[in-house]
C-alpha cells in the first residue's frame, strides 16, 4: 500500500508537481542542466549568506534567553545592570547640575559658621 500526503493549499507543490518538475529537467540537455546549475548555484550561496548572519543573531538570542530561564538570579543580575547602565547619563546630569548649588550651600554654611564664632 502507499499513501501520498497532499494538501489543498495554494502555492503548494503536490505530489504531481514535484514528479511534473522532476520529468521536466530529466528532458532538459546536459548544457542546460549545466547552466542552471551555474547560474543557480551563487544565488543559493548569496542567500545563504545573506541569512546566516540574522539566522546566527537569533540562535545566540535564543540560548542566552534559554540560559537565562534557567536562573533567576542571573535574570536579576543583568536586569539590574542593564537599567543601571540606562541611568547613569541622568543620574550624571543631576550630579552636574545639583553640585553649584550644593558648593553654594555648603559655602554659606561655613561663611555663616565662621561670622558666629
Amino acid at each position: 500500500m502507499t499513501a501520498t500526503y497532499t494538501t489543498c493549499y495554494s502555492g503548494y507543490l503536490g505530489t504531481i508537481e514535484v514528479e511534473k518538475l522532476t520529468a521536466w529537467t530529466k528532458e532538459l540537455p546536459l548544457a542546460a542542466r549545466t547552466g542552471l546549475m551555474l547560474a543557480g548555484g551563487p544565488l543559493l550561496g548569496l542567500a545563504f549568506v545573506i541569512v546566516l548572519p540574522f539566522a546566527g543573531l537569533l540562535l545566540a538570542a535564543w540560548l542566552a534567553a534559554r540560559a537565562l530561564a534557567r536562573s533567576r538570579t542571573g535574570i536579576a543580575r543583568i536586569v539590574k545592570r542593564i537599567a543601571l547602565f540606562a541611568a547613569a547619563p541622568f543620574v550624571g546630569l543631576a550630579y552636574l547640575i545639583a553640585f553649584p548649588f550644593v558648593g553654594l550651600g555648603a559655602l554659606a554654611y561655613y561663611g555663616i559658621r565662621a561670622a558666629r564664632s
